[in-house]
């Protein structure tokens, strides 16, 4: 857990390409053959850090089945993803840095982010999609969640405080809602 801690740390920071082994052994005080050895390499490091929240994601994720209004479950979903983001700003910074392209090198797989595959299955069967395409509606909801996240800059400047302060985090949570209902379903989501 130190391992992975300190590594989600430096490359959430520093990204892939400028986070070593060595950083992150020394960060930790072992060696870095003690990585290699339980990790493999720099890319298998990575991999296992992009993917070590995936399976408590997919829990929270799994939970939120059922039959159920499609509004509320949509509401309950923005809830559930937004407060683990806050949770895990970390990882959420590592997996932006992935999606912009620092990664490992070419021809390096990460595994199957099982949890996205679960969402855009969930979000294909949803009356809400209206014709969207499910992943690409994943890919816009979770880059919204992603950036309100990971901006905490704009939020001391514009709201006074972080996003994680209870007032501040009620306040974007119900943006967070009324947005993506008005992606969904026009410009009138209260209507």
């Amino acid at each position: 857990m130190r391992l992975l801690d300190a590594a989600e740390q430096l490359f959430a920071r520093r990204g892939y390409q400028g986070t070593s082994l060595r950083d992150v052994a020394k960060r930790v005080g072992v060696r870095p053959f003690t990585l290699q050895h339980h990790f493999g390499s720099k890319a298998g490091l990575y991999e296992a850090v992009v993917c070590r929240w995936d399976p408590e994601l997919m829990e929270c994720v799994t939970r939120l089945g059922g039959d159920r209004d499609p509004l509320s479950a949509l509401d309950e979903v923005i809830d559930v993803l937004f407060d683990f983001f806050l949770e895990h700003r970390d990882w959420v910074s590592v997996t932006a840095w992935a999606a912009l392209g620092d990664g490992p090198p070419e021809g390096a797989q990460l595994q199957d982010r099982t949890w996205v595959e679960f969402m855009k299955k969930s979000l294909g069967q949803s009356e809400l999609a209206f014709g969207l395409d499910p992943g690409l509606l994943l890919i816009t909801v979770e880059g919204i969640l992603n950036h309100h996240v990971l901006s905490s800059a704009h939020y001391q400047q514009l709201c006074g405080g972080d996003v994680a302060q209870p007032a501040v985090r009620r306040r974007t949570r119900k943006h967070l809602k009324r947005v993506v209902r008005a992606i969904l379903m026009g410009p009138n989501p209260d209507a």
